[in-house]
């Protein structure tokens, strides 16, 4: 249910000040509504996807939140400026891997319990996610994840990364803006725990494929 990645050198060496730049301009433009005629709902996500032509697309959820908008940009531009990604996403998919996208998350308030919605032609696969700590002005923050009796948690110190099950009940603790990478899968949380142990690596230097 939850997992910490150890040996994450290509996400710690990653110059995450140029994302940030680009990333921090699209929120800005979205929160002053000027993609409004680019948006769609997403039922299954409880959430907005803005399609931002080139730039790729951010989806912006206010329902986990106290209000305040929990944004996350994806799309291939943000690969073009992480140059292992392709390599790694790759090596992904050549170990039969559903990967779904790598994304850059902000948020500001805390995100309220819930479990990762799903649209119908996903409900059959599973779901967990490699969350990378970028910055996190609270240092008080933590997520934590609860199945049954059994409760974990992590907290959000940067530079550290774990793999999180999403079919779960979760939330973030967080009075503070915080600022995570993440990578998300339709697996379940034991096949990628099984290939990360399989393939210490991964994120930690350049692969071959």
């Amino acid at each position: 249910m939850l997992y910490e990645i150890k040996n994450i050198d290509l996400l710690k060496n990653t110059d995450w000040s140029k994302v940030d730049k680009i990333a921090a301009h699209l929120f800005t433009k979205i929160k002053e509504g000027k993609y409004e005629e680019h948006v769609t709902h997403e039922a299954a996500y409880s959430a907005d996807i803005y399609s931002i032509k080139n730039n790729g697309s951010v989806i912006a959820n206010y329902n986990l939140t106290d209000g305040k908008p929990w944004l996350a940009w994806c799309g291939h531009f943000l690969e073009t400026m992480l140059p292992w990604s392709k390599n790694v996403k790759d090596h992904f998919l050549k170990n039969n891997l559903n990967f779904v996208n790598f994304s850059y998350f902000e948020h500001d308030s805390y995100v309220k319990p819930h479990i990762d919605g799903k649209k119908d032609s996903e409900k059959n696969a599973g779901h967990c996610n490699i969350n990378f700590i970028v910055a996190c002005e609270d240092t008080n923050a933590h997520t934590w994840v609860k199945d049954g009796d059994t409760m974990l948690s992590y907290n959000s110190t940067p530079n550290t990364a774990w793999l999180l099950d999403t079919t779960k009940t979760h939330a973030i603790e967080n009075n503070g803006l915080r600022k995570i990478f993440q990578i998300k899968f339709h697996d379940s949380f034991d096949t990628i725990k099984t290939f990360i142990e399989n393939n210490p690596d991964i994120l930690n230097k350049s692969v071959d494929n």
